[in-house]
């Protein structure tokens, strides 16, 4: 009887797809696929050549010299191991992104003209845990490209300029941007370069956000050769930059904001002992971030335990502050965040003791 009422449905179906000349599949999605690289395709691209929207391309470790297209919507790329899945783009554009919203990780990406390509009126992409290197330009965007997650990388060591800011509504957050700019036109490169794209009209870099960012060794750390406005540069930590951020002119910054970030070099004092500079980090007249941090954000996170101040040292500079908000506790006029060190909401002896206990400790 089940048998006779399963066929009885399957005719039934069968007899309306031929009447409303529908396929007799409605009832079947294409599930999303794993193509495998080597096993199924020997070359990254020829898996991307067959792969559906939505797919994943796997790539297991080893050298892979190709220039690779990615031109389909939502489709994955992913290595197996960063440090030893590599593309190597030779005389090209190592990756290029021309579909919408693509992801890519896993990877180191290098000895292209580009690391990554971003192709215009594309948008959604996500650029994770990535090794980009030794490319002329890591990341680059072009006319009219939005809502780009850079997140977890490490670019490093390209001739010019590791990001070529040319997006806007996007994420760049967690990433090592380190000793980008060598050899020739030097002073023009940068970890970031912030640019604007022209074509029927001009479309500037705004809006994004670059947080939790350690952009170091870099000759400039942020170079703007264009205006933009409502970028946020938050909670980074620029280290040893020859210029920490270049001002050829300063309305090109004017209507970013800079907060809470660290700057080597800095030589404001600490009176309070709350973490931050006193007096704001000045890059001209016009930019300046006002609460700069004594000591990177990522130290912030797991500083040693009793440094009330965070300067990544444990001295008597931390005590005197815990004995100021002695007996204080939270709502208390006399209240120190920073000195409650076991976090019970009040400054006690019990704090004194955890910083006795680490005294004469260093961050190295």
């Amino acid at each position: 009887m089940e048998k006779r009422i399963v066929f009885l449905v399957l005719a039934l179906v069968l007899s309306l797809s031929i009447a409303s000349k529908m396929p007799f599949n409605i009832f079947v999605s294409a599930s999303l696929l794993t193509i495998r690289v080597p096993q199924d395709y020997p070359t990254i691209q020829e898996a991307i050549n067959v792969a559906n929207p939505g797919d994943t391309v796997y790539v297991r470790s080893g050298m892979y010299y190709e220039q690779v297209i990615i031109n389909k919507p939502d489709l994955t790329l992913a290595g197996e191991d960063r440090d030893i899945t590599v593309i190597n783009g030779s005389e090209g554009d190592a990756v290029s992104l021309k579909a919408d919203n693509a992801k890519i990780r896993g990877f180191t990406i290098q000895e292209g003209d580009s690391g990554i390509q971003i192709s215009p009126w594309t948008r959604g992409h996500i650029i994770s845990d990535n090794i980009i290197t030794n490319n002329d330009f890591g990341i680059r965007g072009h006319y009219d490209v939005q809502n780009i997650t850079i997140g977890n990388n490490i670019i490093a060591s390209n001739k010019f300029v590791g990001i070529e800011l040319v997006f806007y509504n996007s994420m760049i957050n967690n990433n090592i941007i380190s000793s980008n700019g060598k050899g020739e036109f030097i002073e023009f490169s940068a970890g970031i370069q912030i640019v604007e794209s022209v074509y029927n009209t001009t479309i500037n870099s705004n809006n994004n956000i670059v947080v939790n960012n350690i952009i170091e060794n870099n000759f400039n750390g942020i170079l703007p050769v264009r205006y933009s406005e409502g970028n946020l540069f938050s909670h980074n930590a620029f280290k040893k930059n020859t210029n920490h951020v270049l001002l050829s002119n300063s309305s090109h910054m004017s209507k970013n904001r800079f907060e809470e970030n660290y700057w080597s070099g800095y030589v404001g004092e600490d009176g309070d002992g709350d973490g931050f500079g006193d007096t704001p980090y000045l890059m001209d007249a016009q930019n300046r971030d006002n609460h700069p941090l004594m000591s990177p954000f990522s130290y912030w996170v797991n500083p040693i335990e009793g440094d009330v101040n965070k300067n990544m040292k444990v001295d008597i500079i931390d005590i005197t502050i815990a004995a100021k908000a002695f007996g204080a506790y939270l709502g208390h006029p006399r209240w120190n965040s920073n000195a409650d060190i076991n976090k019970d909401q009040k400054v006690d002896i019990l704090d004194l003791v955890l910083i006795a206990k680490n005294f004469g400790k260093t961050y190295t």
